[in-house]
């Protein structure tokens, strides 16, 4: 993924990827990733976890399910 940003919200990230605001929160509570928040209480992705959500939704398109992912995770690959 090329990131041009310092923060994306989550439309953005959502619309880059092709996935629904559902899905990004999805994945933040399955692999307890901490995401900003601005003032407003608004989820600003950094470029380093818009990364992370683009390798899982990668794998996620290869066919790898959550529970696979989560071990590629655990071994700090993602």
């Amino acid at each position: 993924m090329e990131v041009m940003k310092d923060r994306y919200s989550i439309t953005e990230l959502s619309e880059y990827l092709n996935v629904t605001d559902h899905t990004l929160r999805y994945y933040e509570r399955e692999f307890n990733l901490y995401v900003p928040k601005d003032k407003r209480g608004r989820r600003c992705y950094t470029p380093e976890l818009a990364n992370i959500m683009y390798k899982i939704k990668a794998m996620r398109d290869d066919g790898l399910e959550i529970k696979a992912i989560k071990k590629f995770s655990s071994r700090k690959i993602l």
